[in-house]
């Protein structure tokens, strides 16, 4: 950028210049306004990298009333009597919050696949499945004290933008909300903050410079199934009527079968006991 002109002041030729000089970039902030940098005018579109969150802000309990009526303390749809209850239920108004941070200085992304080994007498071990590994993604921003945010208040819960940005992302790990991460290369969803790093040095004094490991949560399906609230009455199923059969002549006429108890019936139903089926 050209040489700024401050009243009293020698030229200086960047916006860093007067930071060292003045030592104090909310100083400097007050007096030329927040640094923005080049494809400021296009917000958000022109950023490549973000993290998404979805945050609760208002849960509202809905009351309704629930006639249930009993016999003999069993749920029943025929009994004549009932008693009414109010039943609570909530709902929850969500809206997410999307931050973009000054500078990305460095992405890994890792993607990795695991195969099922077996060993076998001879040969190499065979291999029958093989998966993914939830997807691990480390990311090294930066943050200005003299730049304005991309999104108004954002980052302005502390008293300079870096302490605030620093805050938010222990927040978000604390909180344990699964996050979107948007990058150039791939966006990713279900993401947790593993790990925070940040480094402070004398280029640091009034800015940050944070290392934030995202690792992937793989969400289960649970079904569910829906079980009648009627009490189990397989010990009073009625069996029917039971009736003797008599055996065929060809069952009667298998040898040794008239000494099996009970059979009577044939040609040697006087060496048995007699009886029937």
């Amino acid at each position: 950028m050209g040489a700024l002109v401050v009243p009293g002041l020698v030229p200086v030729t960047s916006w860093t210049s007067l930071v060292v000089r003045y030592q104090n970039a909310a100083a400097v902030k007050n007096l030329l306004g927040p640094w923005r940098p080049p494809k400021w005018s296009q917000g958000s579109s022109a950023q490549l990298y973000s993290l998404t969150v979805a945050k609760i802000v208002s849960v509202s309990d809905i009351q309704h009333s629930l006639v249930v009526s009993t016999v003999n303390g069993v749920p029943s749809p025929t009994a004549p009597e009932g008693t009414t209850r109010l039943v609570g239920s909530a709902r929850v108004s969500s809206e997410s919050i999307t931050y973009f941070f000054d500078a990305v200085l460095r992405v890994e992304h890792r993607q990795d696949l695991v195969r099922t080994e077996h060993p076998v007498q001879s040969g190499a071990s065979i291999v029958d499945h093989a998966y993914l590994r939830p997807a691990r993604v480390i990311l090294e921003i930066g943050m200005s004290d003299a730049m304005g945010s991309f999104t108004a208040g954002q980052f302005t819960s502390s008293s300079s933008r870096s302490v605030s940005a620093y805050q938010t992302l222990l927040d978000l790990q604390n909180s344990r909300v699964p996050l979107t991460l948007s990058t150039r290369l791939n966006q990713y969803s279900n993401m947790l903050i593993e790990s925070i790093g940040a480094v402070e040095d004398a280029h640091t004094r009034f800015a940050g410079k944070f290392q934030v490991v995202f690792s992937q949560i793989i969400v289960a399906t649970v079904a569910t199934k829906t079980v009648t609230a009627r009490p189990d009455q397989t010990d009073t199923t009625n069996e029917g009527v039971k009736q003797p059969v008599t055996p065929t002549p060809a069952v009667q006429s298998l040898p040794g079968l008239e000494t099996f108890p009970g059979f009577g019936g044939g040609s040697t139903a006087g060496k048995g006991a007699s009886g029937s089926w």
